[in-house]
């Protein structure tokens, strides 16, 4: 991601690293603006990660950005207080508008993304059920 967003002038890639742990860790202590997650990353899962720095790192909003073409993954992540997703193969510029979106405030998600999410609408709608079933809830804290 650096080497992509370092000649972008709107963007500082402040730190990178390689497992769940780490990124609740480097959050605390570089106060990013946005972390772009996987789900599958070594240790803390990338769930719980999202999880923990969504609750313990006020002003730092997570974009999932995964290789996992898993819709399922998805209602867990935004619960998990993921505020993007989109999948790797994403170009930088959507990506930086994904980063730019959710910055200001709103949600994003990428193209294939956005019809898991009208097809989850779609299938809830016509069997009656709840647009948003809640789910078990974890307890990944931020240490300090």
């Amino acid at each position: 991601m650096r080497g992509a967003f370092g000649a972008d002038p709107r963007f500082e890639v402040v730190g990178e690293v390689s497992t769940g742990t780490d990124a609740v860790a480097a959050s605390h202590r570089l106060r990013p603006h946005v972390v772009l997650m996987d789900i599958a990353v070594p240790g803390l899962d990338g769930l719980s990660t999202t999880k923990a720095i969504a609750s313990k790192c006020p002003g730092t909003d997570v974009v999932i950005l995964t290789v996992l073409e898993d819709s399922n993954a998805l209602l867990p992540a935004i619960r998990a207080g993921a505020r993007g997703y989109l999948l790797k193969g994403s170009g930088v510029g959507d990506i930086a508008r994904t980063v730019e979106t959710v910055r200001r405030g709103g949600l994003a998600f990428g193209p294939v993304v956005s019809e898991w999410v009208i097809d989850h609408l779609k299938k809830t709608r016509a069997g009656g059920g709840k647009l948003f079933p809640s789910s078990p809830t974890g307890n990944a804290r931020c240490s300090n």
